[in-house]
């Protein structure tokens, strides 16, 4: 029996480990239907100096858990039977989603977490895709693995005549992709960065493997460095998020290759130091039912001009302002354009979302000297407040006739905002000195809403130590 459905294919997450095998001699496998893989160009490369042919589909032991509401444990069949899905609660009539784990992965709780978001957000059919024979492995034998994974997804695809739209992730998806004309979306989770970076198109995920392309990058230090990212910084999707830069991601502790000398990467420690590899699942689950807040991503070439401490893309009209996550396809960018990035801020625990307020402070250029030292602010909305907050990562020097502009983040939208408190903490071994600051003009600006309101001061003075609130609008 042959279906016809509407397929939508979320999820996949990488990581990785350390490869010692001597160099494979250049190869070619065939198996059956699923076709010939070879391990030459463009598999073997200056980027993937070691490149293996893939396990046979019958090492891998590929299976499928059909999952609705109906079912929501899931039904397993083999990914050599297609036609046991007729045991399953699979409705062709439904949407349908597959999620991917990655190497020396299953579907562990993040994932159940996952799918039981995506159920409980619409009446889905959810495919869990099971590899964790080929994903327990060497990781460079993991990454030849993919390439089954990824053409039996398609051969599936193919088999339920899927003709509307999908959305997959990472580098499974984009084999499946390359084998799926048509196919509508793609969303690549914190995509791999060791052998798959800089790599050629074919190799890896790009904007070619589906209609949309959308990813979210949580970890991209380089894996060659100190801190020992897992994760592409390379954009590959017509859209790319980069949360918090796409670095230290909130509440992960600092981890990185002093945690792995002496020893292969094994599952224990990607638990360990892959905690911001990994946040890209828990934040993509946090948008499928994120309500009001809208995971707003601002359009910027680098994390350099976001640029945590002034907020130089806040502001964005048309296509400069996206959604992260489960809804990225609300916002596209005009046909033929790939490669742009966003990117915004995060809390550390769900739910994850943040509004973002860019404050901009205008130092009197009449009045008093240059000081040095830290700045706090608390914002009062009509709907909420959020204050203490430090908005300078560090002691700074503020001069007369000076602008300073600075992200807060809020995880309640504050509504038009009425008034601004401002605190001063001079820094200086020079006790006996009376130091101040003078305000002309505090600026605030909402991203999400691309509202503005403006407090005139004339030349108000903030001494050490002292908060002073201003409410009166220009």
């Amino acid at each position: 029996m042959r279906l016809s459905v509407p397929v939508q294919v979320c999820l996949v997450v990488f990581a990785w480990t350390a490869n010692a095998n001597p160099r494979p001699k250049r190869a070619t496998v065939c198996y059956n239907d699923l076709g010939c893989f070879s391990n030459g160009s463009p598999f073997q490369s200056v980027h993937r100096p070691i490149s293996f042919t893939p396990d046979s589909p019958s090492d891998i032991a590929t299976t499928y858990t059909v999952c609705t509401r109906q079912d929501s444990s899931g039904t397993t069949i083999d990914a050599t039977n297609f036609g046991s899905i007729g045991t399953t609660t699979f409705d062709g009539a439904r949407p349908t989603k597959f999620m991917v784990h990655g190497f020396a992965e299953f579907h562990n709780q993040k994932y159940q977490d996952m799918k039981d978001a995506l159920l409980a957000q619409g009446d889905y059919n959810v495919i869990l895709v099971e590899w964790k024979d080929g994903a327990a492995t060497l990781y460079g034998q993991a990454t030849a693995n993919t390439r089954i994974v990824g053409a039996q997804i398609a051969q599936l695809i193919e088999y339920l005549q899927v003709s509307v739209p999908a959305c997959l992730g990472s580098h499974v998806a984009g084999y499946a992709g390359e084998r799926t004309p048509g196919l509508a979306r793609i969303t690549g989770l914190d995509p791999a960065e060791p052998y798959f970076q800089y790599t050629d198109k074919v190799v890896r995920l790009d904007p070619t493997d589906a209609l949309f392309v959308d990813v979210i990058h949580t970890d991209v230090s380089s894996f060659f460095s100190v801190e020992t990212g897992f994760g592409m910084s390379q954009p590959c999707g017509h859209v790319d998020y980069y949360p918090n830069g796409g670095y230290q991601q909130p509440g992960c502790s600092g981890g990185g290759l002093a945690s792995v000398i002496g020893g292969i990467v094994t599952v224990d420690v990607v638990e360990r130091v892959g905690c911001n590899h990994q946040r890209s699942v828990l934040l993509f689950t946090d948008t499928i039912n994120a309500g009001q807040c809208p995971y707003r991503g601002y359009q910027c070439d680098s994390e350099d001009d976001f640029d945590l401490s002034s907020g130089k893309c806040l502001p964005c009209t048309g296509s400069g302002c996206g959604r992260m996550g489960f809804h990225a396809d609300d916002v596209k960018p005009a046909a033929g354009v790939s490669l742009v990035k966003y990117y915004l801020n995060t809390g550390d625990k769900s739910p994850y979302c943040r509004y973002h307020y860019k404050v901009t402070l205008a130092i009197s250029s009449g009045r008093g000297r240059e000081e040095r030292g830290n700045l706090f602010v608390k914002l009062t909305g009509s709907a909420a407040s959020v204050g203490g907050v430090e908005i300078t990562e560090e002691s700074t020097y503020i001069k007369p006739g000076s602008s300073h502009s600075f992200i807060v983040t809020s995880p309640q939208e504050l509504g038009p905002i009425q008034k601004v408190a401002l605190h001063f903490e001079y820094d200086s071994i020079f006790w006996f000195l009376t130091p101040a600051i003078y305000l002309d003009r505090i600026d605030v600006y909402s991203g999400e809403a691309q509202t503005s309101a403006s407090f005139c001061a004339n030349a108000v003075k903030v001494e050490d130590d002292e908060t002073e609130v201003f409410q009166n609008t220009c």
